[in-house]
């Protein structure tokens, strides 16, 4: 029965863990798309990633840097500039 407990403690740790590190890792990304910063989203793509943008018909699979380009292409014809989170809004 206490290696019962011990295992069910270490699980949860682990699971407690993991949220935190998804929960941070999120928000490093909702941050970087707030704020536009296309040189920080690399790292969110996959090596192989399928974009879709409303402007264009066909989906597409594009390296991370093709699909960093598209997706700041679209920024910058659509003029946005930064996002602001509806929660923070006075």
């Amino acid at each position: 029965m206490q290696l019962l407990r011990k295992i069910l403690l270490m699980f949860s740790f682990t699971i407690s863990f993991s949220v935190v590190m998804a929960q941070n890792e999120t928000e490093t990304l909702v941050q970087t798309l707030q704020t536009a910063n296309f040189s920080n989203l690399l790292s969110f793509w996959d090596a192989a990633s399928e974009v879709n943008i409303l402007d264009q018909t066909a989906q597409k699979q594009l390296t991370p840097a093709q699909a960093n380009q598209q997706l700041q292409l679209f920024f910058s014809n659509k003029n946005i500039g930064e996002f602001q989170n509806s929660n923070e809004i006075t």
